[in-house]
């Protein structure tokens, strides 16, 4: 990280010539006057050497040579004083650039670092202005949807308390209502039970025929009268005791045995015996359909035996029946479909019993007779006793002579509606 932040340091000459134009001339005019001295020298000590040697020119030359020597040094050390000065001023002035290019650069990245903190800060309030936003948005929906449901609960509120107060209305006018009966009538529930007792008496003998049920309900409703003097009420006594003499005079069949011995026959169906043949296996196999000859002259020995079998089967024929008996001799299939006919007609004599229907009780019992005398053998002691409950059975009187309307019944539908008009009024 410090590397892509600050560049490497360059070396101090490298950066005075980079950064000074001046002292680069200036060196290279140094350099330029020191090399002309080294050839001035060069040039005296060749001349020096083509002089010839005597005492007093060594001694001038000599000198010569220290001048020379001193010369040049003098120069050197001027060159050296001008160039250390010069590099040190170089070096100097590139440090300074160094530095001010380092306090730049780290200017610029604590800026950078600042701009790229301050962007980050940014995003992030960005970033919480919209999470702020959108809460602030669930909270309005929220708010909304609370207003809708408390205005719903005060809606709710107030048709309860309309309601409330309706009901409260109605249990006023009820009780009031009630203050009216019972200071009008002490009487009025007895007379309304008994009301009741004689509209249940009237559906047990309009729709269920049951008397027993009727009187009973009858006698209920005039014990509730009792001690009730009125006018209309001793009318009202008087034709419940005139329905109890008619009900009590209806002749009620024993139902119940009759429905039991058509639910044995029921059961005895199966057992019946058809006539001519007694045995079930011998009625199937009499029905069974023969082999038949095959057309392949190998086997002639086998078709040979199959037709004289089914000629001798059916060679000799003979069936005695009685004149009144049905003609057709009934395979297994006709077989259960006559049992189930005969079932048939047993239940639908139980149904009109229980309706009170004498004309269908009848005919469904002569149809069975009918069936059971036609195909059964009647020489069997269970055809014989089957025929003969049928025959006690039709005999039998189920049709009640029951009344349809009760006088009691209408003279309490008068009085209730004018009781009941008098209090509305």
């Amino acid at each position: 990280m410090q590397e892509s932040k600050e560049p490497k340091q360059a070396r101090p000459a490298e950066v005075a010539a980079q950064k000074d134009p001046k002292l680069e001339e200036q060196a290279e005019a140094i350099m330029q006057e020191a090399a002309a001295k080294r050839e001035q020298s060069k040039r005296e000590q060749a001349a020096a050497q083509a002089a010839p040697t005597t005492p007093a020119n060594a001694d001038e030359a000599h000198a010569q040579k220290l001048k020379g020597v001193q010369g040049r040094c003098s120069v050197l050390s001027v060159c050296c004083v001008l160039l250390a000065a010069a590099v040190l001023g170089g070096g100097f002035y590139g440090y300074q650039e160094i530095n001010a290019l380092k306090q730049a650069q780290s200017t610029i990245a604590d800026k950078a670092q600042a701009l790229s903190d301050a962007t980050q800060a940014l995003n992030q309030a960005q970033q919480q202005i919209a999470t702020l936003m959108q809460s602030n948005q669930d909270l309005q929906q929220h708010s909304a949807q609370f207003l809708q449901a408390q205005d719903e609960l005060a809606q709710q509120v107030q048709d309860l308390v309309a309601t409330q107060g309706q009901e409260r209305d109605a249990l006023a006018k009820m009780q009031a209502q009630l203050k009216s009966f019972s200071a009008r009538d002490p009487n009025a529930w007895r007379i309304a039970e008994s009301y009741f007792q004689v509209a249940e008496a009237y559906r047990q003998t309009a729709y269920a025929r049951n008397p027993k049920a009727a009187i009973w309900n009858l006698q209920q409703a005039d014990a509730l009268l009792v001690n009730i003097e009125d006018e209309n009420i001793l009318a009202l006594r008087q034709a419940i005791a005139a329905d109890l003499s008619t009900l009590q005079a209806v002749q009620v069949p024993d139902l119940m045995g009759i429905a039991l011995r058509l639910e044995q026959m029921y059961q005895d169906v199966a057992n019946l015996v058809l006539a001519g043949m007694s045995d079930p296996k011998q009625r199937a196999a009499a029905f069974e359909q023969q082999q038949e000859p095959s057309d392949s002259l190998a086997d002639w020995k086998e078709n040979l035996l199959t037709s004289a079998k089914e000629f001798s089967s059916r060679f000799v024929e003979i069936r005695r029946r009685a004149p009144d008996a049905a003609e057709e001799f009934l395979s297994p299939q006709q077989e259960t479909y006559l049992r189930e006919n005969i079932r048939t007609r047993l239940l639908l004599a139980k149904l009109a019993l229980t309706q009170g229907s004498q004309a269908e009780y009848v005919a469904n019992l002569n149809a069975a007779a009918t069936m059971v005398n036609a195909y059964f053998a009647k020489e069997h002691a269970l055809t014989q006793a089957t025929l003969e409950s049928l025959e006690q059975l039709q005999a039998q009187q189920i049709d009640l002579n029951m009344p349809r309307v009760l006088k009691s019944h209408q003279l309490f539908e008068k009085l209730a509606s004018t009781h009941i008009q008098s209090l509305q009024g």
